[in-house]
């Protein structure tokens, strides 16, 4: 008999865990990037954030069981927290000569939503592997989302960032983001209400249109960014 051509189970999470690892890593290293435009200290920035963002993994780790949040709901909220909080940080750029409470507190609220970011990042595998049996598949989904982190990485530094620009990178990657929840539906790896759907379906329109809108000025905004510190 000729075999199923639908995907498994375990295929489907293994594309998304894929997708999310990429669009997770993308995520950080924008924020990076925001944090050293905003406050400077590229070294720094970029330590922090990655140390910041792993830790916070860990405590999503520690906490995913405790959760009754979907894998679609916490996609959703990665997608939209992953689109405002580069663009957060970088309007602190535009504050001219910050007190020090005022640097304080934005440095505090850039990397408060980083850790919110992080804790929904690590809530994914710990949520993904109550969908796949055996460690067998659970292995594979590790793999895939390492593999899926060093594709970032590649594509951001030499992809994205150079020919996008920073706004417009923020855009694309919360296209991709946005693409898991409507998979997680499409390929019926967990059951969504009518309601639900719809503010994922209002939310894809939006991040798209906001993509396709600001593309033509993304090298001018990035421009401006970058002087306006």
């Amino acid at each position: 008999m000729m075999k199923s051509l639908m995907p498994t189970n375990t295929t489907k999470i293994l594309i998304v865990l894929g997708l999310t690892a990429f669009c997770s890593i993308c995520y950080e290293l924008l924020i990076g990037q925001a944090i050293a435009l905003t406050f400077g200290g590229t070294l720094s920035a970029y330590t922090l954030t990655i140390g910041i963002f792993l830790f916070s993994m860990g405590v999503g780790s520690l906490v995913a069981n405790r959760v009754t949040v979907g894998f679609f709901e916490i996609e959703l909220l990665i997608t939209i927290l992953g689109l405002a909080a580069p663009v957060l940080i970088l309007s602190f750029a535009s504050i001219p000569e910050m007190t020090a409470f005022q640097l304080f507190a934005s440095k505090l609220v850039s990397f408060g939503a980083l850790s919110v970011l992080g804790v929904l990042t690590g809530l994914e595998i710990p949520i993904a592997f109550k969908y796949l049996s055996g460690n067998q598949d659970r292995t594979r989904a590790i793999a895939i989302d390492y593999l899926g982190s060093f594709a970032a990485g590649l594509v951001f530094a030499f992809v994205m960032f150079p020919d996008f620009g920073l706004p417009l990178s923020i855009l694309v990657v919360s296209v991709l983001n946005m693409a898991v929840p409507l998979l997680i539906v499409f390929l019926g790896i967990e059951k969504v209400s009518i309601v639900k759907k719809a503010a994922g379906l209002i939310l894809a329109v939006i991040v798209v249109a906001l993509t396709l809108s600001h593309g033509l000025v993304a090298k001018t905004l990035s421009n401006f960014l970058v002087s306006a510190k």
